[in-house]
């Protein structure tokens, strides 16, 4: 049969192609018609608000196109172009010359395989990369508004070793890997922020449904305009403006009953003198304040709260203390909105920043209520979709914490139940910490924060505490206990689980946000 197009690739897809080639084991043919499709497959996408041409010449693999001589003669037994071009020609929705053709050909192979190799990159593996272009079969059609448990893998760095990429299925739930939650620990400077913030930023490329509540202690996350332009973050400032919830809110499904003692205990955090008799005090307080608007909203704003608890303070004769002045000040500063502006389904899509640094002697305890919220909000959702074959949960939302020392020290119990609870809920938490000592006195949540990264401490670890965080045996700690203190800036130890066999230790230099943003391309 005649040979109607003849051409060359770029040199940059030849590459890709040659990878691609010995990775996935097919034939160049069939490759080839793989990364034509997956090209035009975008076509209908870049032109729904748009009547530009979708091929520009001077697309980047273009620009040397010395690379694989590329025939296209049959394609399933029709002349090359004879189907080729009427294909493309409906799929753009637009008349295209013959002269033409040659270019708009090489375009879709040169960006084909550009797509093609980035998401064989992201997943590491070529069953993998089929399964992210691809609707898998058995999933069928997703319905609008519809979550399914998709695998999230993302780069978290490089071995130290040998500098291999590492990939981490970060909502699998298999093997040494139980949940998604995140623990991030070393002193101050050596990269702790972004790393976070690149762990945020890579999760919500790929979950673009998943949101994120990121509590900005120190007031320094809030500023990362990359950050910000990636995710689409909004940030919020409590005491310029309130936080858009009521967090005395209860969505369908919270028990009425509990929350007056929950939210009772937050405020005992204000002081740690606090009695047995002040606290009923409160919690009788809270009562009321719920009983009181059930007719109207169901629930009451926090100027209502505090006026509930002067009230039982002054019919029990007791006087005024700390936690009415720090509620007064809350009121004042309009931490909180009176009316939640979002729908629970909402709440766990948006994307916040919390700036805590305008608040310097209420940032704790803003963040606790707001948590305790966060926590009854979690507790009243179904369980998020989880994915059997891969072995993978849906991933609604992310609470993360930085300075989590801050909290710790004071045992915010909200923090201490979203932790456990969250894993079902697809409501994993983050914690950035100064030591692993940090977490000395809350032994019990090793297990429940199953993958962590240790960079650099001051001091050697103590032994037992080393561990019991990492999952070590006593030797093994012993030899890494003497290393962390001589660890250089973005490296570290990482205890995430790569695929159900795998969860020992990994010595990574980790990946920033700021590495993500600036490296050459």
């Amino acid at each position: 049969m005649t040979t109607l197009v003849t051409f060359r690739s770029s040199r940059k897809a030849k590459v890709e192609r040659d990878r691609l080639l010995e990775a996935s084991g097919i034939s160049g043919q069939a490759l080839d018609r793989l990364a034509i499709a997956l090209s035009i497959s975008k076509i209908k996408e870049e032109q729904k608000d748009s009547d530009e041409d979708p091929a520009p010449r001077t697309w980047p693999s273009m620009e040397t196109e010395d690379g694989t001589l590329h025939q296209v003669e049959t394609l399933d037994d029709f002349d090359g172009m004879a189907v080729f071009l009427p294909v493309l020609e409906y799929l753009e929705g637009k008349n295209l010359p013959n002269e033409f053709a040659t270019e708009r050909l090489r375009f879709h192979l040169n960006r084909g395989y550009d797509e093609l190799y980035r998401a064989f990159e992201r997943s590491g593996s070529w069953s993998k990369t089929l399964a992210t272009i691809s609707p898998s079969p058995h999933r069928g059609r997703q319905a609008p508004g519809e979550r399914h448990a998709l695998p999230i893998e993302i780069e978290v760095g490089r071995l130290l070793d040998t500098s291999q990429p590492v990939r981490w299925r970060f909502n699998q739930e298999a093997g040494s890997q139980t949940n998604s939650n995140v623990r991030i620990v070393g002193m101050p400077g050596v990269g702790k922020s972004q790393v976070l913030l690149n762990l945020l930023t890579s999760i919500t490329e790929q979950a673009p449904k998943a949101g994120f509540i990121l509590f900005d202690y120190k007031g320094d996350l809030h500023t990362n305009t990359d950050f910000i332009k990636l995710t689409g973050a909004t940030v919020h400032h409590p005491g310029e403006s309130p936080i858009p919830v009521n967090p005395f809110q209860l969505f369908p499904g919270v028990n009425s009953n509990l929350a007056p003692r929950a939210f009772a205990e937050v405020f005992s955090l204000i002081d740690s003198k606090l009695g047995p008799i002040q606290k009923r005090l409160i919690t009788d307080a809270m009562a009321r304040a719920y009983e009181g608007k059930a007719a109207l909203r169901g629930y009451p704003t926090l100027a209502e709260v505090v006026q509930s608890i002067e009230t039982v303070y002054e019919q029990a004769e007791k006087k005024p203390d700390s936690v009415i002045g720090i509620l007064h000040d809350l009121t004042s500063y309009s931490c909180f909105a009176e009316e939640s502006a979002q729908t629970q389904e909402d709440l766990f899509r948006c994307r916040w920043i919390i700036n805590l640094a305008g608040l310097p002697t209420l940032r704790e305890f803003v963040a606790s209520v707001f948590l305790q919220f966060l926590h009854q909000a979690t507790r009243a959702l179904a369980d998020a979709p989880f994915d059997h074959r891969e072995q993978v949960r849906d991933i609604r939302t992310i609470v993360a914490i930085d300075e989590a020392h801050y909290y710790l020290t004071q045992r915010c119990q909200p923090l201490l139940d979203l932790i456990r609870t969250g894993r079902s809920k697809g409501v994993p938490v983050f914690l950035s910490s100064q030591s692993l000592e940090d977490f000395r006195k809350y032994t019990e949540l090793n297990e429940f924060l199953p993958n962590t990264f240790c960079f650099k401490h001051g001091l050697a670890p103590d032994r037992k505490t080393l561990a019991g965080s990492l999952g070590l045996g006593a030797s093994e700690a012993d030899q890494i206990a003497d290393k962390i203190p001589s660890l250089n800036k973005f490296s570290g130890y990482a205890t995430i689980a790569r695929d159900p066999e795998q969860g020992h230790l990994y010595p990574l230099h980790l990946k920033g946000l700021w590495e993500r943003t600036h490296a050459k391309t």
